[in-house]
């Protein structure tokens, strides 16, 4: 089982395609979150909705974005959904040992941290999306290639 998760992920980040494609996208996720403005340091005033995250220290809210951001996320939309299912179980995992060590409250954390931790898990599953990608693609092309 070990060797043949270490075989898929020479896989994925041996890709030249695939790191390429990362390059490309961080670089572009980068570019569009900086043009956003930040939030106030307490985010009081965020409108973000029921479809509105914080991401790192910027609120985003798929309704109501434009351009690049939008295109990004919903070509992001895979990676989307594992980490929503990654927090689901996070949750779940966290509600069970509140439960087992009678937290009342629970670990506390403030918003601006969270939105950073949820711009790295993102930047993280969106990363290894277009890696996955560029490697498929890449071993595609190299699969009709010697098949001539």
């Amino acid at each position: 089982m070990v060797k043949s998760m270490l075989q898929f992920i020479k896989f994925v980040v041996g890709s030249r395609l695939g790191q390429f494609l990362f390059v490309v996208h961080l670089v572009l996720i980068v570019y569009a979150f900086s043009s956003k403005p930040p939030t106030d340091a307490n985010f009081s005033d965020l409108g973000l909705g029921c479809h509105g995250i914080p991401i790192a220290n910027r609120a985003f809210q798929y309704c109501n974005e434009m351009g690049l951001l939008k295109v990004l996320a919903t070509l992001d939309f895979f990676a989307i959904v594992i980490y929503a299912l990654f927090g689901m179980a996070l949750t779940v995992v966290g509600l069970f040992l509140s439960q087992v060590f009678s937290w009342e409250g629970g670990p506390s954390m403030n918003l601006h941290t969270f939105s950073w931790i949820v711009a790295l898990v993102l930047l993280v599953c969106t990363s290894f999306q277009w890696m996955f990608i560029g490697s498929c693609i890449e071993w595609l092309i190299r699969r009709f290639r010697d098949h001539r």
